[in-house]
This record gives structure tokens, C-alpha cells and sequence, in this order.
């Protein structure tokens, strides 16, 4: 788990349309993911309340390939306690809750990536490890994850032959990353700069076959054990630590959320602690095809102390 604890921070990021949101409904938590403008004509309502199922429902994961075609996902609490996987569909004009395989015990969905109608794809952890499921236009189903013992935040897809999905695995600290070929899943090898002791990822994103990135922190020897912002990139062979800008003053950062439209374009977004101030402060870096630039980004109300 990524240990920055922030009061205010950014999850995660979408270049494509309008943004809506979902979140722990009457808890005040909100993730940020998009959804496509949608035509007035053919759909509307977009700003609809999703249904909840449990006493408590947690959206964390959403994804649209058009403005009738959008899933969300999460988990909601069963009685005795324990999280079930939830995914809702908006078919453009409601949120609809659709049945999710269950693999026992306490489970729960975070990410999902989606390319057509008849393809989407679902990740996070249970009992057994990595989860991931899939929908083919008819109904979700289990997919084989090649780890048994880690857990997978975030998905992407360019096509139904290339998919990603992040996490961490094979111990605490360890990134975990597994790529989709059209046929299995198998485990990528990761990158981890040499001065870290830990590394995580939470977030993933993906244009082609030869461009995919994916952020998350590592905590850095070099630093005494401080936790740095990381970044990695896919160039279709291999993924390799790109270098992040870190914020001055900073006592301890990890990015959240990535998104991107091209090999020359991308956004990640997180959060970081100052040294000397207790409140969290948002962050947000911008590739622009040669080097990752820390953009200005502000923080409402009083934790504006930049």
C-alpha cells in the first residue's frame, strides 16, 4: 500500500472527455475517472447516482469506450463484514449493477480498462491473489492471473490483444506488472531503481502496442528510506525507469494516477508531504516526449501553502 497519507491528493487522470465522478458514497471519498460527452439525443442523464447494493459501496475504477458504454467498478460490504466485487454499467441513460464472478472470501475490484462493447477488463485482490475478469459482451468472467500471492490496482487496453494490469506482488513492496497477448496473461519484467528498497505501482496507462506508463513510489535508500515518485515506461520491449521530478522540500511523494493520448503526450497526478507542513499538497507532472515537467497545480482552501 502506498504509505503518503494526504488529506487533499490526486488519484487519478483521464484525457478524454468530461469527468465524472465515483466514490464511497455518503463517506465523502471521491476518485476521479471520465466518461465521453454524451450526445444529447441518443444518451443522456450522465450525472445519474449509481444504485448501491451493500450498507457501504466503494467505486474506485471507471472506464467508457463511448457515451452509451461506460463501466465502473469497486466493492461493496456483505453482511459478516467481508467486500464483494462490484461492477456497474451505464448504458447511457443509467447505471446498472451487472453480476461479477465472486472468488470467495473478501474480494474487491479497483481497476478496469475497456476497448469496445464486447471487451472489457476488470483487476484487483482476493483470497487467492490477483483478479482479474473479463467481459465479452455478455457476461464477466474469471480470467487465470499468473500470481497467486500479490494484488492488481489498475488496468489499460489499446485492443483486445493488449492489456495491462499493475499491482504489487511476490512480497510487500514488490511492483507487479502482467500484460495481456490476446490469449494469457503473463507477468512483464519490472523496473526498480537500484536505490530503492520497495517499489509499488498503482496506476497504468497505455496507447499502442510500444507505449505504456505506469507510476506508483518507491521508497529510496538513497534518501533515507523516503518515498519518491516513480515512473515507468513501456517502449514495446521492455519497461525502464523513467526519471520523475520530485518536489522541493518535499518529505515523501508517490503518484496515483496516469493517463495518456500519445507517444508525446502524458499526465500523472499525486501527492506529496512538505517539510514543515502537515497538510497533503497535490502534484502533477506533464511528458512532453522528452522529459517529465512539473506542472502547477493548486490546493483549495487552507492547505494552498505552496
Amino acid at each position: 500500500m502506498m504509505r503518503v497519507a494526504m488529506r487533499l491528493h490526486l488519484s487519478a487522470v483521464r484525457v478524454l472527455g468530461a469527468a465524472t465522478a465515483v466514490g464511497l458514497v455518503g463517506a465523502g471519498v471521491i476518485s476521479m475517472g471520465t466518461a465521453a460527452a454524451a450526445p444529447r439525443a441518443a444518451c443522456s442523464g450522465l450525472g445519474t447516482q449509481p444504485p448501491n447494493v451493500g450498507s457501504r459501496d466503494l467505486l474506485s475504477g471507471v472506464a467508457t469506450t463511448s457515451a452509451c458504454n461506460a463501466w465502473a467498478v469497486g466493492y461493496y460490504f456483505a453482511k459478516g463484514g467481508r467486500t464483494k466485487p462490484l461492477i456497474e454499467h451505464w448504458n447511457g441513460r443509467a447505471w446498472k449493477v451487472q453480476p461479477s464472478p465472486n472468488p470467495g472470501g473478501s474480494s474487491r475490484l479497483t481497476g478496469v480498462a475497456a476497448t469496445s462493447a464486447k471487451n472489457a477488463r476488470a483487476v484487483g485482490s482476493g483470497p487467492g491473489g490477483a483478479v482479474i475478469e473479463h467481459w465479452n459482451g455478455s457476461v464477466w468472467t474469471d480470467q487465470l492471473s499468473r500470481c497467486h500471492k500479490c494484488g492488481l490496482r489498475a488496468a489499460a487496453a489499446t485492443s483486445a490483444k493488449n492489456a495491462w494490469a499493475v499491482g504489487s506482488g511476490g512480497g510487500a513492496g514488490f511492483t507487479l506488472i502482467e500484460h495481456w497477448n490476446g490469449k494469457a496473461w503473463k507477468i512483464q519484467r519490472s523496473a526498480c531503481p537500484l536505490s530503492a528498497d520497495t517499489c509499488e505501482l498503482g496506476a497504468v496507462a497505455a496507447t499502442s502496442a510500444t507505449n505504456a506508463w505506469a507510476v506508483g513510489s518507491e521508497d529510496n535508500r538513497s534518501r533515507g528510506g523516503l518515498q519518491m515518485m516513480l515512473i515507468e515506461h513501456w517502449n514495446g520491449k521492455a519497461w525502464r525507469v523513467q526519471r520523475s521530478r520530485q518536489p522541493r522540500h518535499d518529505n515523501g511523494g508517490a503518484l496515483t494516477g496516469v493517463a495518456a493520448t500519445s507517444a508525446t503526450n502524458a499526465w500523472a497526478v499525486g501527492s506529496y508531504a512538505r517539510v514543515g507542513v502537515s497538510a497533503g499538497l497535490t502534484f502533477i507532472e506533464h511528458w512532453n516526449g522528452q522529459a517529465w515537467k512539473v506542472r502547477s497545480s493548486r490546493n483549495p482552501g487552507a492547505r494552498e501553502r505552496q
